[in-house]
C-alpha cells in the first residue's frame, strides 16, 4: 500500500547516528540495515532531519550554482597567470576590465600563449556573465524577502549571506532555542570528555559548509572593514584592544541618532539596484 494512502507518518533519519549505529554490527548486508534501521525506530534512538520546502531548494540552486561558477573563475584566473609566469610576465592585483586587458597586453605577440589565453579569456567573460544573471535572480528574491532585508540592516550582511541564511534556516520555529542555530550550521566547538580529559576543540563543522563560509565572511567585514561602530562588533573585539579601550564604562560606544534608526523601516531601505551600481555581492 502506498505510503500516502497508509496515512503513515515519513521520517528523515540523520545520517551520522543511523551510521553510528549500523556500525555496531558485524557483517553489512541489506537484510542487516534494514533490521537496525527498525531497530533504531522501535528504540527511539534517532534525530529527524527537516527536510527544507521547494522554495528553499530552488533558491539555494541558484546559490550553489553561482558559488560553482565563482570557483571555474578563480581556476581560469590561476590558470592564466600560471601561463603567464612561464613566459615571465606577471599580472598583478587587477581585475575586471583591467585585468583582461593587462593579460591581452602580455601575450600579445607570444605564438602559442596568445591563442591559448584568448581562449581561456572567452570562457571566463561567459562565466562571469552568468554569475551577473544569477545574481540578478538573487537580487530579485532578496528584494521580496522581508527576513532577507531585515538580516541586511546588519552591517557586514549582503545579498548573499542574507538568502543563503534564510534558505537554510528556512523555518524558524523548528529551533527551541536561538543558540541551536549556530550549532545547526557548525560554529559550535566540538567537545571531547573522558575521565579526567575534558577539552573543547575546533568548530564542527556540520551544516551547510556555504551558509557557514558566508557567515565567516560577514563576521571578517564587520570587524574588519565597517567603520561605523554597532554593538555586533563589540561580541568580535578581543578585550583590551583599541576599539574595545575607546568604549564606555558601560561597556559600549554612545550612540547618535544617524548610527541607528529608531525605526525599522528607515533602517531597511536597502541600496538593491537591478543593474549597474554598487552591489553588496561580493566573492
Amino acid at each position: 500500500m502506498h505510503v500516502a494512502l497508509a496515512r503513515l507518518p515519513v521520517i528523515c533519519l540523520d545520517a551520522r547516528h543511523a551510521r553510528a549505529a549500523l556500525s555496531v554490527q558485524l557483517y553489512k548486508t541489506d537484510d542487516n540495515d534494514a533490521y537496525g534501521l527498525a531497530q533504531i525506530i522501535r528504540s527511539g534512538w534517532y534525530k529527524v532531519v527537516v527536510v527544507k520546502s521547494l522554495d528553499s531548494h530552488r533558491v539555494r540552486t541558484l546559490l550553489s550554482s553561482r558559488a560553482q561558477l565563482v570557483n571555474m573563475r578563480r581556476d581560469l584566473g590561476t590558470k592564466i597567470r600560471g601561463l603567464l609566469k612561464t613566459f615571465g610576465r606577471i599580472v598583478g592585483k587587477v581585475s575586471g576590465r583591467k585585468y583582461e586587458e593587462s593579460v591581452r597586453e602580455f601575450c600579445a605577440g607570444v605564438p602559442g600563449l596568445e591563442e591559448a589565453v584568448s581562449a581561456l579569456l572567452a570562457v571566463r567573460a561567459r562565466i562571469e556573465q552568468e554569475i551577473r544573471t544569477l545574481e540578478e535572480h538573487l537580487l530579485g528574491f532578496a528584494k521580496r524577502s522581508d527576513p532577507c532585508r531585515r538580516l541586511m540592516t546588519v552591517p557586514g550582511i549582503g545579498i548573499l549571506t542574507a538568502v543563503s541564511f534564510v534558505t537554510a534556516v528556512d523555518d524558524p520555529a523548528r529551533f527551541v532555542r536561538s543558540s541551536g542555530v549556530g550549532a545547526y550550521f557548525g560554529l559550535t566547538p566540538r567537545r571531547y570528555q573522558s575521565g579526567e580529559v575534558d577539552r573543547d576543540g575546533s568548530v564542527s563543522r556540520c551544516g551547510d559548509a556555504l551558509t557557514r563560509s558566508y557567515l565567516f565572511e560577514a563576521a571578517g567585514t564587520l570587524l574588519a572593514r565597517v567603520g561605523r561602530w554597532s554593538d555586533t562588533q563589540s561580541v568580535g573585539r578581543a578585550p583590551g584592544s583599541p576599539d574595545r579601550q575607546q568604549e564606555s564604562p558601560c561597556g559600549r560606544r554612545p550612540q547618535t541618532g544617524s548610527d541607528h534608526a529608531s525605526d525599522l523601516d528607515r533602517r531597511q531601505r536597502i541600496p538593491l539596484v537591478e543593474g549597474g551600481g554598487d552591489r553588496v555581492i561580493t566573492s
